[in-house]
């Protein structure tokens, strides 16, 4: 009897204790690569002075609002290297760059990459999205390009994130 018990032990000792230990390999490497895009964020702020208009804090709870809705981490490093993507536009600009890689099967990254290229310089790169299937109308393009020529970025970025949300 006690040999069997012995036995008995072991084995759900095993078919346990093996299965916590993984769980608890994948939450370290869960926390670690969380730790990771934390400071990502934490550089991208300091080198861009804050220019996004939001400190460490507030970009980790909208990052973790966003989270909740989408299949997607919370790594928000990509778009703040954008320094003149500010305030609203921003946020919006992050929502949307969800919505984008998962309509179009996409990483995040790359599609925090296109939308950050082509609302930092709208004047120019407002074509760049036409790559993932966003066109805009010739009258559309010119106001944006307008708007971005007189100096309103803001205004152009908020245009184009209309008709984003629009599409998305």
């Amino acid at each position: 009897l006690e040999k069997k018990l012995t036995s008995v032990g072991k084995s759900l000792s095993l078919k346990l204790t093996a299965p916590l230990a993984a769980l608890g390999g994948v939450s370290l490497h869960l926390a670690d690569v969380q730790a990771k895009a934390e400071a990502k964020v934490q550089q991208a702020l300091k080198v861009t002075n804050q220019a996004v208009g939001y400190n460490f804090r507030q970009l980790a709870d909208y990052a973790s609002e966003l989270q909740g809705k989408t299949l997607f981490g919370d790594e928000t490093a990509r778009l703040l290297a954008f320094t003149n993507i500010t305030g609203e536009n921003f946020k919006r600009t992050q929502a949307l760059a969800l919505d984008l890689a998962t309509a179009l099967e996409m990483d995040l990254g790359s599609a925090s990459l296109q939308l950050g290229k082509a609302l930092s310089d709208p004047a120019t790169k407002l074509s760049s999205l036409s790559r993932a299937g966003i066109a805009f109308s010739k009258e559309q393009t010119e106001v944006i390009k307008k708007l971005a020529e007189t100096g309103d970025i803001a205004k152009a970025q908020a245009m184009i994130l209309d008709e984003l949300e629009r599409k998305f």
